[in-house]
């Protein structure tokens, strides 16, 4: 069924829980608020700290579905799995991405030396890091 919203998900009620990357505060957790904002009801959400984790469980819990995002890297296993489904879709821009630092004034003393830092994060906001960085001087 595709809503106003631009989302589809078949099948769908009876769905008790969401499966998905944590830890809390990620954009994984904010996607699956964001879908139970879309189905109309509260849904349980257990975070797990790989995809791939959150999608044994589901795999165990038929009423659970699994919320995995497009950008991650390795996306095409649960499209091919053939323990899961794919049961729909939905739009959702994630939260906006900070750098943390555990000394804002050394992160600061690098930036103006030009010292080389290093940034860990996923693949997906990876292009949004100059973005990130510039305002900072």
């Amino acid at each position: 069924m595709i809503t106003e919203h631009g989302f589809w998900l078949r099948n769908n009620e009876s769905i008790t829980c969401i499966s998905t990357l944590g830890p809390v505060g990620s954009s994984s957790e904010a996607a699956a608020i964001h879908m139970e904002i879309l189905l109309g009801r509260k849904l349980k959400i257990h975070l797990f700290s790989s995809f791939e984790l959150a999608s044994a469980y589901t795999e165990n819990h038929t009423d659970c579905t699994l919320l995995v995002a497009n950008a991650y890297r390795d996306s095409d296993y649960f499209y091919m799995n053939p323990k899961t489904t794919l049961m729909g879709s939905f739009f959702f821009s994630p939260p906006h991405y900070f750098i943390c630092s555990r000394s804002k004034d050394e992160l600061k003393r690098k930036l103006e030396n030009k010292k080389r830092i290093s940034i860990v994060t996923h693949k997906a906001p990876a292009s949004r890091l100059n973005d990130l960085i510039y305002p900072m001087k």
